[in-house]
């Protein structure tokens, strides 16, 4: 999969530009970023992530894995193909990043997206931390919908 070539340390050094060439996304693309574990890409969640390559077509969906889910990602792959059809052209995999490293990477996001039916938790917050807008589904969600409730607690639901 694709390094994370670019990202450094720290909100001064980033480098938007080498980190978006790491992955061949052009310069003026959005990223949509899911940085989950693969086993969170649960089938019925490939459709709001294909209606939202559709409606974006400068859109990429970028996401993290860790290099012990190779399989999972192959897996996640070939089903892309066939769930999102030319939109998984514009699916990106890129290795999981050093810990000082991820919350540049989920600055670097135009949007982080909370998966379905399991939702992100301390990365929801920590995209907070960095004012990446989240979107989430809490009506989807079959744990506790912790992205809906932090924004609640910001005073930003409704």
């Amino acid at each position: 999969g694709a390094g994370a070539g670019g990202v450094q340390g720290g909100r001064g050094k980033d480098d938007p530009a080498a980190f978006r060439m790491s992955l061949g996304i052009p310069t003026n693309a959005r990223i949509y970023l899911c940085p989950q574990t693969l086993m969170k890409f649960n089938p019925d969640f490939d459709v709001p992530l294909g209606r939202i390559l559709e409606s974006d077509p400068d859109g990429f969906l970028v996401i993290t894995y860790s290099t012990s889910q190779e399989v999972w990602r192959f897996q996640l792959e070939e089903r892309f193909v066939e769930s999102l059809g030319p939109a998984s052209r514009r699916v990106r995999f890129m290795e999981s990043v050093t810990p000082d490293k991820f919350v540049t990477l989920i600055s670097l996001a135009d949007v982080m997206i909370d998966p379905y039916p399991w939702g992100g938790g301390v990365t929801t917050l920590e995209a907070l931390s960095v004012g990446t807008l989240v979107v989430t589904l809490p009506s989807k969600q079959s744990v506790v919908a912790l992205a809906a409730g932090f924004y609640g607690h910001l005073g930003l639901d409704g």
